[in-house]
Order: C-alpha cells, then sequence, then structure tokens
C-alpha cells in the first residue's frame, strides 16, 4: 500500500503546478472566508442593536450606523441578515443624524443592489445565444438543452426591496 504522502505528491506532480502556488491560493480562500464570517458576525451583531433601537441610546445607533458604512457588505451578506430591514426601519427615528445616516446606507446598498442586478443581467443576456446562430439537427439530436429562463429585471428589483 502506498504511503499517502506519496499519493498526494503524485497528485501534484501530476497537476503541473507549484505547489507553493496551490498554498498560497488556499490561504487567500481562507484568508477570505474568515473575512467574511467576521463581516458577518459583525453585521449580525448591529442588526440586534438596531432590531431594539428603542432601548439603545442615540450614541450607540449612531456608531453602529456608521460601522455599516464602513464595511464591505456583499449582496449575499445583505440577503442573508437582512440587515437593510433594520436600518429602515429607522427612517422615522427622532434623531436627524439617524435618519441622515440611513439614508446614505440605504442609498448606497441601493446602488450597490441596482450594480449587481445589472452585472447579472449582463451576464445572463452574455449566455443567451443569438438567434442569428442556428445549430444543426444532429446537433440537437445529440444535445438535449433545457432553456434557462432569462432573468426578469422587474422580479430581481422586487427582490431587492424586499430586503428593505
Amino acid at each position: 500500500m502506498e504511503n499517502s504522502i506519496e499519493k498526494w505528491r503524485a497528485y501534484f506532480d501530476s497537476a503541473n503546478t507549484d505547489i507553493f502556488d496551490i498554498i498560497e491560493n488556499t490561504i487567500e480562500v481562507a484568508t477570505w472566508i474568515v473575512q467574511s464570517q467576521k463581516i458577518f458576525g459583525e453585521v449580525l451583531r448591529i442588526k440586534e442593536i438596531l432590531d431594539n433601537s428603542e432601548e439603545q441610546p442615540e450614541a450607540l445607533l449612531i456608531e453602529s450606523l456608521r460601522r455599516l458604512q464602513l464595511m464591505a457588505i456583499s449582496v449575499e451578506t445583505l440577503k442573508f441578515t437582512k440587515v437593510g430591514k433594520s436600518v429602515n426601519g429607522l427612517r422615522k427615528h427622532g434623531s436627524k443624524q439617524v435618519r441622515d445616516l440611513v439614508k446614505t446606507l440605504l442609498w448606497n446598498w441601493k446602488n450597490m443592489m441596482d450594480a449587481w442586478f445589472d452585472a447579472t443581467q449582463a451576464i445572463a443576456d452574455a449566455e443567451v445565444e443569438p438567434k442569428s446562430v442556428e445549430t444543426s439537427i444532429i446537433e440537437n439530436e445529440e444535445e438535449e438543452r433545457v432553456p434557462s429562463t432569462p432573468l426578469d429585471e422587474r422580479s430581481n428589483r422586487i427582490e431587492m426591496k424586499k430586503l428593505y
């Protein structure tokens, strides 16, 4: 039976790549995962503060909203945490400073979501085969393809509204 280190050595030798490149890429992915988890956890912590805004001092709300402004929050984090709904709940807060921060955050997130939807639509459009390119009957018989439904921009915009 072959030694497990020998199995790995053979695997990496056959990959035609430098082991150190693989290790470096693995470290980068692991770092990204750790950072994403920290951001996700911090967003959830802030969401809890915002959800209990009546019990929180104004200074804590302002600090929490500012932290959200400084964070590199992804579309996925916004979706999963639903922090947009918590922030939106403060639109009519008694403090003008809180209201202004809320307005700025929501405006920035809306622009980010619009850009994300536009990019998603562009990718979907690029994947659609032009009608001028016809495939032969033989190709169609050999390969049955189920067409994917094009993204509906309106439904994406409606979905975005659910985040707030």
